[in-house]
């Protein structure tokens, strides 16, 4: 597994987990609509994250330097792909706006925290060491 997509595991899985109780908080403050924004919220972030990492994890397989140069591009692209969901779903009736973006901000606060984890916690000196050994 490329280190792209075990940095996004954890972060992915814990907020799939988070995402229940999001939700119930929105149900009870916002209703219905607070529910269905919370979970698209959450859904826009995951699908940012595990397509950040498997857009990363592809380019690495061709080259070593890949990985970089095709972030900014990735992360342009990401970026409009958001403002655009954003644009869509914001006139929808099912759709509480100030639950989808405060839901969104404390989504990526929290995957980005859980990537950071991840990254801290990992020996990549050994890992790489590990990789290059006969």
């Amino acid at each position: 597994m490329s280190g792209e997509l075990r940095l996004a595991k954890a972060a992915i899985g814990w907020t799939i987990l988070g995402a229940v109780p999001a939700a119930g908080v929105a149900f009870v403050a916002r209703g219905e609509r607070g529910a269905i924004s919370a979970l698209l919220a959450v859904g826009i972030v995951l699908a940012n994250a595990a397509l950040a990492a498997g857009l990363s994890a592809a380019a690495g397989r061709i080259s070593f330097t890949a990985a970089g140069i095709v972030s900014f591009p990735s992360f342009l692209l990401r970026i409009a792909i958001i403002a655009a969901t954003f644009t869509t779903l914001g006139p929808a009736s099912f759709v509480d706006r100030a639950t989808l973006g405060v839901t969104f901000g404390v989504a990526l606060i929290a995957v980005l925290a859980l990537e950071a984890r991840a990254w801290k916690r990992t020996p990549w000196i050994a890992m790489t060491f590990k990789e290059e050994s006969p």
